[in-house]
């Protein structure tokens, strides 16, 4: 299941009153519930598309299979007011460096395109070695974030999509 916004949320699963109850309020430790993570993501965007008058967050997902119906590779993201962001992009050991994941990207890119969406955003943990499979597809680093386990960082892409192949402005 895709996880959204999970940085927005991180502050639940820390805080120190889980588990506990106040005279109005009970905090309790859900995360292993993926229904109510969806609720809680439903409920976040229904207040943005109010508040901001944007598109509500939708989620994509592309799932690659052999012959035999065998999960071999897939692309999990969601269009988020105005860009696409990445957040799983995953190829079976063995079927790596067979252009599948290049193809995936390539069909998240026409999404956005046909959605009229500014960039695409992914983010790849440095352990992966992935930099140079995304800068290859046409991604730039927007930035890098240290403070992983074992001194890893992660790097974070856009790809800006638009102005030369729709006709519409970019956003920066």
């Amino acid at each position: 299941m895709i996880r959204l916004f999970i940085s927005f949320i991180v502050f639940l699963v820390m805080n120190p009153m889980v588990g506990h109850s106040t005279a109005n309020f009970r905090f309790e430790d859900i995360s292993e519930n993926e229904l109510a993570y969806n609720q809680l993501i439903s409920n976040l965007t229904e207040e943005a598309v109010e508040i901001a008058t944007v598109s509500p967050v939708k989620p994509f997902i592309l799932k690659v299979t052999d012959t035999h119906g065998n999960w071999i590779a897939g692309l999990g993201g969601y269009d988020f007011y105005g860009s696409f962001i990445i957040d799983t992009l995953w190829v079976k050991k063995e079927f790596r460096r067979k252009q599948i994941g290049s193809a995936l990207l390539n069909c998240v890119e026409e999404h956005a395109v046909k959605n009229k969406l500014s960039m695409i955003t992914v983010s790849t943990m440095e352990w992966w070695n992935a930099l140079e499979f995304y800068q290859k597809q046409g991604f730039s680093v927007e930035f890098v974030r240290s403070g992983f386990e074992n001194n890893y960082r992660q790097f974070n892409l856009k790809k800006m999509i638009g102005h030369a192949q729709t006709g519409y402005s970019t956003v920066s």
